[in-house]
């Protein structure tokens, strides 16, 4: 399948093609604030710790149903800075409803958490520009299954980066995808060999272990996913 290139704007910072991505082959644990900028270490505070804690929580309805839709399955979480829209991407393979993410309101600050509102549902778009079918709907002509889980917006070009398990036992592959705010696939970036599907079950990424968070660097122009079990080559699971 080919996928559209796409061109950031001039001066936006891009992705090239040699410098798209940098990897983790090996599970990773990573705490983080989306949307907040990176803690840089400077001499003065080279031996410091950054510091988390809890600031609140807010709780949507069980079931809720927005523009015809089951809002759930919350898996990945961003914010733009600039608008203060915050996306939220529905782990849902298609199955309840078409693959989608959900741009929220809500305000964080020191006090906590407060205002928590959906105001919009976005259909995340195959390359012919169509909702991506569900295990039912499949076949030849639409075969990608998307299993979407984690998603970050890129200041420099209006984007959204998001991730999916893909589907090992039906030959689909993890999967890192750019999409525009309309939910438009922009591209989808190649691999690693050693993240491909292996010839067989003991090497390659395991089915549903893959690709269940990313992160930015702080120059935007890097990107990190982190596996939820490491290569079947690795090693048996624990």
């Amino acid at each position: 399948m080919k996928f559209p290139r796409y061109t950031p704007p001039s001066g936006a910072g891009g992705l090239s093609r040699r410098q798209w991505l940098k990897w983790s082959a090996a599970p990773v644990l990573a705490s983080a604030l989306p949307g907040c900028a990176p803690l840089g270490l400077r001499p003065g505070n080279a031996g410091l710790r950054p510091q988390l804690r809890l600031l609140g929580e807010e709780r949507l309805p069980y079931h809720l149903k927005f523009k015809d839709t089951t809002v759930g399955g919350l898996s990945g979480l961003d914010r733009d800075p600039v608008s203060g829209h915050w996306y939220a991407l529905s782990d849902d393979r298609s199955d309840r409803n078409p693959a989608r993410f959900y741009t929220l309101a809500m305000k964080v600050s020191e006090a906590g958490i407060t205002g928590l509102t959906v105001q919009d549902v976005t259909l995340l778009r195959d390359a012919q520009g169509h909702p991506y079918p569900n295990r039912k709907q499949s076949d030849a002509s639409r075969p990608d299954i998307p299993d979407p889980e984690s998603i970050r917006f890129r200041p420099e070009t209006g984007t959204l980066l998001w991730t999916s398990e893909g589907d090992v036992n039906r030959g689909l592959p993890p999967a890192v995808r750019e999409m525009g705010l309309d939910g438009r696939l922009l591209r989808e970036f190649s691999l690693p060999e050693v993240l491909k599907l292996g010839a067989d079950d003991m090497h390659g990424p395991r089915n549903n272990l893959t690709f269940e968070g990313l992160a930015l660097s702080p120059s935007g122009r890097h990107a990190w996913v982190s596996m939820e079990a490491q290569l079947a080559q690795d090693g048996p699971l624990p």
